[in-house]
């Protein structure tokens, strides 16, 4: 794996971690919009398409939801080094 696919992996994984959080929440895009500041078809973008979120995005989130975006991008980063093959 290349370190692009490598940060696009974990980019995607920070994602669908954050989505699980406002699905298992009962959270609509457009209420964590809402919440957030952000229009609806940018939460929308960030979950279905999560190749390149920016950072604001992710932190304003994270906010809405009150998660800490550091645990989650360490989880992300662990679950992506998990899928790895050993060297």
């Amino acid at each position: 794996m290349t370190k692009a696919d490598r940060r696009a992996a974990i980019g995607a994984e920070v994602v669908r971690l954050i989505g699980k959080v406002r699905t298992r929440r009962h959270l609509s895009k457009n209420r964590v919009a809402q919440m957030t500041g952000l229009n609806q078809s940018t939460v929308s973008r960030l979950e279905n398409h999560p190749d390149n979120p920016t950072f604001d995005s992710l932190l304003r989130v994270a906010d809405a939801l009150e998660i800490n975006l550091g645990t989650v991008i360490k989880k992300a980063i662990e679950n992506v080094e998990k899928c790895q093959p050993k060297k």
